[in-house]
């Protein structure tokens, strides 16, 4: 699975203690990117999880051609209803070919954000938690699986 945005690495950690064979959790800032290590090593899941130090927009493009993804979760920085995430839009073209085919690509966002258009994906859950959404998408044709 592969951890956008993976501030202090949970999401990653969770996936990994409940099955995932392994993580890259993509990190840019400094702070929450050794939280997140130190999280990691904390946890002993060191060998599941990888931390990239990098520009998300930036490391999706770098690897978009090399692997691709059965979970891509993305947890964008948002601090306001009018918050665009320019990060997330650069990206956003890319997570079709991320993600495989049978994958899964799910999104938190600001609650009063207007649902993103993902290429080549198709929004098949909504779901409010708090000020946020979940949003999950799977490839144009594939059958809706289980997102509960």
């Amino acid at each position: 699975m592969l951890d956008l945005y993976a501030g202090s690495g949970s999401f990653s950690i969770e996936a990994v203690s409940r099955g995932a064979e392994s993580a890259v959790a993509v990190e840019r800032s400094s702070r929450p990117g050794a939280t997140a290590k130190a999280n990691i090593a904390l946890t002993g899941f060191d060998s599941n999880i990888e931390l990239v130090r990098a520009d998300v927009a930036a490391y999706v493009r770098r690897t978009v051609d090399e692997t691709s993804f059965d979970i891509v979760f993305a947890d964008p920085p948002f601090a306001k209803a009018d918050d665009k995430c320019p990060s997330f839009r650069k990206l956003r073209g890319l997570l079709g070919d991320i993600t495989a085919p049978d994958g899964l690509f799910v999104i938190r966002i600001f609650e009063q954000v207007e649902v993103p258009q993902v290429a080549a994906m198709k929004l098949t859950k909504d779901k409010k938690i708090g000020i946020s959404r979940l949003l999950f998408y799977q490839h144009e044709g594939q059958r809706e699986g289980n997102t509960s």
